[in-house]
């Protein structure tokens, strides 16, 4: 007659494997070890002494994804069960993350504030994260995660986006409207606005609050055929034509103040040397000769900049800029010249 028998082996809180133990009467017994179902091909290393079943450590905790190891000299057997090892992983991980942002801490407003543009504009979803307030962070977390951490679209895209105001709201407090320009392989597809308030805690800036107000895209847009026969269009690479390096730009801007100088201010460092207006077929416009440095001042770039500026729908507070720049070395008369005749086949659609 056979007896069998059914027992666990606990190491911890964590059941290793079943132990099925068949006897028979003069005959021995055999002991198999069955661990999910699979048996363990153990052999006689499994043994019944006394009432207890004795089998390898390792080949039992390592069927279950546990790491062993043995200390010496504690003179012990080590075993780390897999929730542990991940455990330490998801610890490490975190800490890792706490540095990061860390990193990103924002000593102002404006420093807050422009890493978080970046991150919409570069489809960033971490660097947003790292300067939201906790409260906000809490309430966007499952957004984010569900994203993979990458927000926005593919089209149309964060071309450029510029810090509008800053208003001081008290109680270490600050409202700061970010104004974004996307795009599209076609060029320029309109406006975006958003008011972000802007708080200090814990001797950094982080984000408390952030309010869109997305404008529908722009319809106008603008080409130049040049005399060769090449279309060049908003957003295209530069073109060269008669010693010119052509390239072509929408942007907007307030209806109040120095027009070109704020299509200027999108690309840092550059400067109005002069400036006038002149008559085109397409209308009347601005031209400027506009100077960029490098950082330490010791790279110069020199442009004929011409910008038509036009309504923008539905916001009578902007204006579009429609710009057709020329970079040239060399004599700028000449170059002036040369774009004011390539610029008599300049098309503007508003």
């Amino acid at each position: 007659m056979h007896v069998l028998k059914k027992r666990s082996i606990l190491i911890g809180t964590t059941l290793l494997a079943s132990v099925l133990v068949a006897g028979s009467a003069g005959a021995g017994q055999w002991i198999q070890l069955v661990v999910d179902g699979k048996p363990l091909a153990l052999g006689d290393q499994v043994q019944m002494q006394n009432g207890t079943v004795t089998a390898p450590v390792r080949a039992v905790a390592e069927s279950l994804g546990a790491n062993v190891t043995w200390d010496g000299g504690q003179q012990a057997v080590l075993l780390t069960s897999p929730q542990a090892q991940q455990n330490a992983e998801l610890t490490a991980l975190r800490e890792q993350v706490q540095q990061l942002h860390r990193t990103f801490a924002a000593e102002s407003a404006r420093q807050a504030v422009d890493t978080y543009a970046r991150g919409v504009q570069t489809r960033n979803g971490a660097l947003q994260y790292a300067v939201l307030a906790p409260t906000l962070q809490k309430a966007m977390y499952a957004e984010f995660a569900t994203s993979q951490w990458v927000t926005g679209t593919s089209s149309p895209w964060v071309r450029e986006y510029k810090l509008l105001s800053e208003q001081d709201m008290g109680n270490n407090t600050r409202e700061v409207h970010v104004q974004w320009e996307y795009a599209t392989s076609s060029g320029f597809a309109g406006l975006g606005l958003t008011k972000l308030r802007v708080q200090e805690q814990d001797e950094k800036w982080v984000i408390m609050s952030i309010a869109n107000d997305v404008k529908p895209p722009a319809t106008a847009t603008h080409s130049l055929k040049l005399p060769n026969g090449t279309v060049l269009r908003d957003g295209d690479a530069p073109t060269e034509y008669q010693n010119l390096q052509l390239s072509m730009r929408t942007n907007s801007v307030d209806a109040t103040g120095d027009l070109l100088q704020q299509v200027v201010d999108f690309y840092p460092l550059g400067r109005i040397l002069q400036q006038e207006q002149v008559n085109l077929p397409s209308g009347v416009a601005t031209l400027g000769l506009v100077e960029y440095r490098g950082i330490e001042g010791d790279h110069i770039q020199r442009y004929w900049w011409l910008s038509s500026f036009r309504n923008y729908p539905n916001r009578p507070d902007k204006q579009l800029a429609f710009s057709l720049r020329a970079q040239f070395t060399g004599d700028s008369a000449t170059a002036k010249q040369q774009l004011l005749t390539t610029a008599q086949s300049w098309n503007l659609q508003d």
